[in-house]
């Protein structure tokens, strides 16, 4: 009798939290509070607003530092020469699916108490410090026989898939939409860009090696 009792009760919540749900999207506010918080009733699972969990900030210390950098790296990774060997779709299409990823990640919030999170926070962390190796072996050793091989000259564009990765596994629930819907949206933006970084950054190398 107990075990129908406990299962009509978390019936019960189950269906009064999806009115709760519903109820919020129906009103600009309801919306803000999800944004905000990640719940209906306003409340975040873990005292903390969900925007300040969101997934977005994540990509703050790597970008900013890619930023800080770039200037410093070889010249082969300036703009003007760069730019001349990316074919202007694809670099249309590593903007945008950067972009998707970046603005679905506001919408993604972190969370700590699974295993994978942590795994993920791990990844993150030895992540961004490879990225930001490959960056200071090309500025401080641009001649070496590392910076001069495919490997070392594609690093900064295929080590982000390591804190990526990170950035995915730590994503604990979405907000306003279904999580899975923005989980694949999330991973799909995320390969893309991936894919098409490594495919310039490939393209930049071959007109360098062929002394373009």
């Amino acid at each position: 009798m107990s075990g129908i009792v406990s299962l009509i009760r978390f019936c019960s919540a189950g269906l009064l939290r999806r009115e709760k749900y519903d109820l919020a999207l129906e009103s600009p506010r309801g919306v803000c509070e999800l944004a905000v918080t990640g719940n209906a009733d306003g409340k975040s699972g873990y005292g903390f607003p969900a925007l300040a969990r969101s997934c977005l900030w994540l990509w703050v210390p790597p970008l900013g530092a890619s930023l800080a950098l770039w200037g410093q790296l070889p010249p082969a990774y300036q703009p003007e020469y760069f730019d001349r060997w990316v074919p202007p779709l694809l670099g249309l299409a590593e903007t945008i699916l950067k972009l998707g990823a970046i603005v679905i990640s506001t919408l993604l919030v972190l969370g700590w108490s699974r295993s994978r999170n942590r795994l993920g926070l791990g990844l993150y962390g030895i992540g961004v410090a490879i990225y930001l190796a490959s960056y200071l072996v090309l500025i401080r050793a641009p001649d070496a026989p590392w910076a001069q091989s495919f490997v070392g000259f594609t690093a900064p564009a295929f080590t982000p898939a390591i804190w990526i990765t990170g950035i995915g596994l730590m994503i604990s629930h979405g907000v306003g939409l279904p999580t899975r819907w923005l989980q694949l949206g999330f991973w799909g933006c995320a390969i893309g860009f991936l894919v098409t970084h490594n495919i310039n950054a490939s393209l930049v190398y071959a007109a360098v090696s062929a002394g373009q």
